[in-house]
């Protein structure tokens, strides 16, 4: 099993402005394809394009959104529960 140094992290908040900014980014994209001059990075960027106007790719990111919600809240408490349990071994 491979175990990397670094972990990646996707929460709520970040999801939740990639739905508010969706337009934004989409023109974005339109912009970079009239500067990009290679192929490969017009090819990813076609991709990439694409892939978010997708139903799957907009669907996803808001149940994504909507499920992470909730996780984040479980994070936070159960961060909390942890820092209280410590104060309290460490007080005794």
């Amino acid at each position: 099993m491979l175990v990397l140094g670094s972990r990646w992290t996707v929460r709520a908040s970040s999801l939740s402005s990639v739905i508010s900014n969706y337009q934004v980014i989409q023109a974005v994209w339109e912009e970079a394809l009239d500067i990009a001059k290679d192929s490969e990075t017009r090819a990813r960027l076609t991709g990439v394009q694409h892939c978010m106007s997708t139903f799957d790719y907009l669907f996803g990111i808001m149940l994504g959104e909507l499920m992470l919600k909730h996780t984040d809240n479980l994070r936070k408490d159960f961060a909390r529960s942890k820092i209280e349990l410590f104060r309290r071994s460490a007080n005794s």
